[in-house]
């Protein structure tokens, strides 16, 4: 894994959260406290919007990396973790999955091989 590009996809995930109003919780990315894990993976940044009260969970994956298991295995946890909120029984959190642009088609076949488009949490992001 090119340890460059995986950072360079975590920092777009962060200045996507920063420009849509997210405040980073945790992130595996320089001075940010390292993420909890969700279900049995840690995610690459966790994020909080006060005004939404909305947590967002983000994902950064290069090309190479969405055809393994443990890949497999993060987008399910990921994609179905829920947050209970008063008056709403359960909600899925939001899942941004951030791939370079020119993995976009891939990361789409993934997320329906892996029965996900259905939840309607998951956001693809090409940097």
């Amino acid at each position: 894994m090119t340890n460059s590009e995986h950072e360079r996809l975590v920092k777009g995930l962060i200045d996507y959260y920063d420009s849509h109003g997210y405040k980073i919780i945790s992130a595996d990315y320089g001075d940010f406290q390292k993420c909890e894990k969700i279900g049995s993976h840690e995610p690459d940044v966790i994020a909080y919007h006060m005004d939404n009260d909305t947590y967002n969970i983000g994902e950064a994956k290069i090309c190479e990396e969405l055809d393994s298991e443990k890949t497999r295995e993060q987008f399910e946890d990921f994609a179905n973790a829920v947050i209970n909120k008063i008056g709403v029984e359960r909600e899925f959190i939001p899942f941004c999955i951030a791939v370079p642009k020119d993995c976009m088609k891939k990361l789409e076949l993934k997320i329906e091989e892996c029965g996900l488009s259905l939840n309607g949490n998951i956001q693809p992001l090409g940097f």
